[in-house]
């Protein structure tokens, strides 16, 4: 299985939150991430996930988001806007 990557449109499998489609914003570890989908759970305040608790998709942010992700100096707007964007790929 390959390695989840910072970026990366995730959906969660398991817990109070399951459904709820999240960005990877960093990788903690062969087993946790932390993810966060800018509102409920804002970039200030990443959840931490178990990676068999996610369910993976090939979709991953933009180039440019995905960089800020990984240099801490992304939006919660930006988080936002990339999940719908891929969420909508997703349902078409």
């Amino acid at each position: 299985m390959p390695k989840l990557q910072v970026g990366q449109l995730v959906v969660s499998c398991q817990g109070r939150d399951a459904g709820r489609f999240y960005l990877v914003i960093e990788i903690l570890d062969d087993g946790f991430v932390k993810v966060s989908d800018g509102s409920k759970r804002p970039l200030s305040k990443p959840k931490i996930k178990n990676i068999r608790h996610l369910r993976r998709f090939n979709d991953k942010a933009s180039n440019k988001v995905a960089q800020k992700l990984t240099l801490k100096r992304a939006s919660d707007r930006e988080v936002i806007k990339e999940l719908n964007d891929l969420t909508k790929q997703i349902g078409s």
